[in-house]
């Protein structure tokens, strides 16, 4: 199986899902005295830790599979596949 046989709504309904999960954990305190960029953020902002791991992590997981085909015909379908994600993710706000 393939990332392309993968419906992008579906991909984005599953990415959306697991961000909120994530996003409910974050506290309004964490917002303060910009403990984010804290050395000890992982403590003094756990949320958001999580949530720019997650955001790390996702970028950088698609940018790994849109250079991972060696054909350049590949690259381009993988790319668009993240494009029709993406639209999917703006729809569901």
């Amino acid at each position: 199986r393939s990332l392309l046989d993968i419906d992008p709504v579906v991909m984005a309904q599953t990415i959306a899902i697991e961000d909120y999960e994530i996003f409910r954990l974050v506290q309004p305190k964490e917002f303060l005295n910009k403990s984010w960029a804290d050395p000890k953020c992982e403590e003094l902002a756990p949320g958001l830790f999580k949530m720019t791991q997650r955001f790390n992590q996702l970028g950088l997981w698609a940018a790994h599979e849109c250079i991972k085909p060696e054909q350049g015909k590949d690259r381009a379908a993988t790319l668009q596949h993240f494009v029709q994600v993406a639209e999917a993710l703006l729809d569901l706000r």
